[in-house]
């Protein structure tokens, strides 16, 4: 396994002779940290980073060496680049991580031939492209969804998959609906990346394209020799929250950030970038670059201007320089690259026709809708009428019943008011029932008193008859 000491510290690279992310790590240091710098500015500390392919791990260290990241969760489908990643996390990453070697997808089944670009191993994809075939072990499959349950919910999600960046969002519907999580999805020239644009702006995403040069003549080791002269990255920034802002080392870098408010944004912003250039146009001045590549694409060349075409005589065998192996590589790059621009316009003239239909339709559908919203307001301003009649009512019916509980609350008072009349009545009605309870006593007692003495004053008198006639009785037997 081969290393390079970066500004991430001493990473091990897979052994894939050419790769273009290896190269630039040896030769600068760093790959794309003008991509990780951006993230990095542009969201909050904390938050839960999922790097789904991560390759080797540089754009997650490199966002945890300019913010404060709460945990990183790196996914890698390529077999081969797993031991490094592996090695890179653990040497290198000092905050929570997890790495884990899966293929992320909605489809359950992946096919066995994987394809890459010669010379950069990080370009692995499962979908149809020209470039290498390579049969692999099929890796685990997994969904975002999946993902999200195994490992949590992130805050930032960077998808770097080769075009496979729709399909991936696909497989996690729910996740698109959570609040405050952003997507950084990369963004080829290819169509696929149009589409990619229609859906996050369809899911109510603001989008925003953000490029960056390859080459940065501030990289870590200082080298100012660029692998690919005027080479850029894009991305796509999609948020529900702040727009993302660029700060002077990027802008003075060169680096492009524009809003995508509709699909042609972004192929304007997409035209505007420079993808590739020569060597030969390095520290040229704008008017110079602009002749010579105007020339290129009409296929001129300096040995042959103006002396063919004008009759004059070819310069001398001897005269000739042979073109530079990179030259001779760049022209035929070139020309594939025409082949394919010519493949993809066609490919937009088709999506541009399909578009017109489904703006038709969504013309039609526009009617509609226009219509239903016209039906729906009359129904609204027929139920505004029943609510502001049922409100009257309801004032009528609250000032009624204001009315009865002022008499309810009146009656209360008098009702309290009587109770305590009677309360006092009664306490009378008992004291003069004590007071005649009372005078019955004191009556009866003066019976028994009058009835005492009646019968004192009787018994003397009874007496002395008693004793008359004893004596008269005597008197007679005498």
């Amino acid at each position: 396994m081969a290393q390079a000491q970066t500004r991430y510290g001493l990473m091990r690279l897979p052994d894939f002779e050419g790769d273009m992310v290896s190269r630039f790590l040896h030769q600068y240091g760093e790959w794309a940290f003008e991509e990780a710098r951006f993230i990095a500015r542009n969201v909050q500390p904390g938050v839960h980073l999922l790097d789904i392919g991560a390759y080797v791990g540089t754009f997650g260290l490199g966002v945890a060496l300019e913010q404060s990241l709460g945990k990183i969760s790196f996914v890698e489908a390529n077999l081969k680049v797993i031991p490094a990643l592996q090695a890179n996390i653990d040497a290198n990453c000092n905050i929570p991580s997890t790495v884990t070697q899966a293929v992320v997808t909605s489809s359950k089944d992946l096919p066995r031939i994987a394809h890459f670009q010669e010379g950069n191993l990080s370009s692995m994809s499962f979908i149809q492209q020209d470039g290498v075939k390579a049969e692999i072990d099929t890796p685990r499959v997994i969904s975002l969804a999946e993902l999200r349950t195994e490992l949590g919910d992130f805050g930032v999600i960077k998808i770097d998959a080769e075009g496979m960046e729709l399909d991936i969002l696909r497989s996690d519907p729910d996740g698109l609906c959570q609040p405050g999580v952003i997507f950084w999805l990369e963004c080829n020239e290819r169509p696929e990346s149009l589409e990619l644009a229609k859906a996050v702006l369809d899911e109510g995403f603001a989008v925003y394209y953000f490029a960056f040069p390859s080459f940065s003549d501030k990289n870590f080791k200082k080298n100012l020799d660029p692998i690919f002269p005027f080479a850029f990255e894009a991305g796509l920034f999609c948020t529900r929250g702040s727009a993302p802002t660029l700060d002077d080392q990027m802008r003075a870098n060169g680096c492009m950030l524009a809003k995508v408010e509709r699909v042609e944004d972004l192929r304007r912003a997409m035209w505007n970038t420079p993808r590739w250039g020569f060597r030969e146009w390095l520290g040229l001045p704008l008017e110079q670059v602009v002749a010579r590549a105007a020339r290129a694409i009409h296929g001129e060349t300096y040995e042959t201007f103006l002396l063919d075409e004008a009759g004059g005589p070819a310069p001398y065998p001897e005269e000739r320089e042979e073109s530079p192996l990179w030259l001779r590589r760049m022209e035929s790059m070139i020309g594939s690259l025409a082949e394919r621009e010519t493949a993809q316009l066609a490919e937009l003239r088709r999506w541009a026709d399909e578009s017109a239909a489904r703006a038709q339709a969504a013309e039609a559908s526009t009617a509609a809708a226009l219509r239903e919203i016209a039906r729906l307001e009359e129904e609204v301003e027929r139920l505004t009428d029943e609510r502001n009649l049922a409100t009257k009512v309801e004032l009528d019916l609250n000032g009624q019943v204001t009315h009865l509980r002022r008499i309810t609350d009146s009656a209360n008072v008098r009702f309290q008011q009587a109770q305590a009349a009677l309360v006092r009545t009664s306490a009378l009605a008992d004291g003069r029932q004590v007071l005649l309870e009372a005078a019955y006593a004191t009556e009866a007692r003066l019976r028994e008193q009058l009835n005492a003495l009646a019968e004192q004053k009787d018994e003397p008198s009874g007496t002395s008859e008693t004793r008359n006639s004893g004596g008269a009785c005597e008197s007679g037997m005498a």
